[in-house]
């Protein structure tokens, strides 16, 4: 009651201006929230540009960096030592160099290095950030979508990933994100040049082909051929892009061979190390120590052939559920899932490969689903890379005093169960077809802010 005398007396409600901020409809405040949101999270960035992160992946990437800088394209792969990132990487690198010779005179310094390698994902954060909006809004209000965009800039564990640690996993997710958002807002052919170039950058998001070649399926008559047709197009142009990053990268006396060795050295890219989990909180790592062998044979199939056979039943009934949906939601959810179950249910995982997901969540954060997954699956990425990080430098100390292999047992299976189960919980509606409990009672509820009425968004699924 004093608070609400003395806001009264004063004539100022903070409350009322609040609710009266972010339930605008003014297209220029909202675009102003937005650009807020997205301009603090690249403040935020910078600060962390030049942080060293893992020394040893700077290193790296700046060995790399210069070597691709002088080397014509078709000798990088054969002269750069322990490059193994596919060639869209390489490409961003030459075109960086292209720029810095215009801007920078002489050998550019380690820091200069750092900022370049470090710039282009902390931007794309910030596409990102806008992508993950525009999703978001075309199912919910501005405040749902604005919550998702800042998941995207102000997660400490996106912020980890691109500013701290120096890693580009933010290309090629949103670049598949934009794919799987340009086939819901009906450009098919794009969408498929732009989940090439993101699986060309990093292959985990080729397993969202299947749901976009499946998306044609779910239109019927004309809406469909057209769809079937577009969908052809789009794969020649992936097609040419293949080709062309082959016969650049891996010359050959004819296109054939140009393609197998680049399809060779694409499959050498992700099964470079023949272990269950590499320090990932999956599946994997609840039942055993981190760098054990998938080699071992359970009835005649090794573990990595189970995890395999796993991997694509679970993929499979997500395809077939997407099917049979016609949840508007259902593209953006699929993507999530499968992005999800690859990290889970995988041996010769990654700890940054959660990412993905966690990133594919956030468009959908209106539902209450997904906005718990979205939360516990940054939380488990952001200590997953510390703790991958940490496990980094005490194996560069080649430390003895404790197992450097496995020294938080305890830390690492609670942070995998809690990854496994954010995946139970999310496919067993999805895949079973269940609404949750109540959803189709609520709806949007009217509210009174300050004598302006306004809409919450009280259930599931905006009307």
């Amino acid at each position: 009651m004093l608070g609400s005398n003395m806001s009264g007396a004063n004539g100022f409600d903070g409350v009322a201006a609040a609710g009266r901020f972010f339930a605008t409809r003014s297209p220029s405040v909202q675009a102003l929230q937005l650009a807020g949101v997205i301009a603090a999270g690249l403040l935020i960035r910078v600060a962390f540009i030049q942080s060293a992160g893992y020394a040893d992946d700077l290193t790296i990437f700046r060995d790399w960096f210069r070597s691709i800088a002088v080397l014509p394209p078709s000798q990088v792969y054969a002269q750069t030592p322990g490059l193994n990132y596919p060639p869209m990487c390489v490409l961003l690198y030459e075109v960086e160099a292209l720029v810095l010779r215009a801007f920078v005179s002489g050998t550019p310094g380690n820091h200069v290095l750092n900022v370049a390698i470090k710039l282009p994902p902390v931007l794309v954060d910030g596409l990102g950030a806008a992508l993950v909006y525009r999703l978001a809004r075309r199912f919910a209000g501005h405040g749902w979508a604005l919550l998702g965009a800042a998941f995207i800039a102000l997660n400490p564990a996106i912020i980890y990933d691109s500013a701290q640690w120096g890693q580009n996993d933010s290309i090629p997710t949103v670049l598949a994100l934009f794919a799987i958002g340009q086939l819901l807002f009906g450009s098919t052919i794009a969408a498929w040049l732009s989940i090439t170039a993101a699986i060309f950058f990093k292959p985990p998001v080729l397993v969202l082909v299947p749901l976009m070649l499946a998306h044609p399926l779910l239109s019927t008559g004309d809406r469909r051929r057209s769809l079937i047709l577009q969908t052809c197009a789009g794969a020649a142009g992936a097609a040419a892009i293949a080709v062309t990053l082959a016969v650049t990268f891996f010359p050959h006396p004819n296109v054939v061979g140009a393609l197998l060795t680049f399809a060779h050295q694409f499959v050498a890219f992700s099964n470079a190390f023949p272990f269950t989990s590499l320090n990932a909180f999956n599946l994997w790592a609840f039942f055993q120590p981190f760098f054990a062998t998938d080699r071992v044979k359970i009835l005649a199939l090794s573990l990595h052939a189970w995890s395999d056979l796993l991997f694509m039943a679970t993929a499979g009934c997500i395809y077939w559920r997407y099917l049979k949906s016609r949840d508007a939601t259902a593209l953006l959810e699929a993507s999530a899932l499968v992005l999800l179950a690859f990290f889970v249910i995988l041996t010769e995982m990654h700890e940054r490969y959660l990412y993905y997901a966690a990133f594919f969540c956030a468009p959908l954060v209106f539902k209450p689903a997904y906005r718990w997954a979205a939360s516990i699956l940054s939380l488990t990425l952001l200590l997953n890379m510390e703790y991958s990080l940490t496990f980094m430098y005490l194996d560069d100390a080649k430390v003895t005093a404790i197992n450097r292999f496995d020294f938080a047992p305890w830390f690492t299976r609670l942070c995998s169960a809690a990854n496994v189960g954010v995946l139970i919980r999310l496919l067993a509606p999805f895949v079973s077809g269940a609404q949750p409990a109540g959803a189709a009672r609520r709806r949007h509820a009217a509210g009174v802010v300050a004598g302006n009425r306004v809409t919450i968004l009280r259930g599931d699924e905006p009307v």
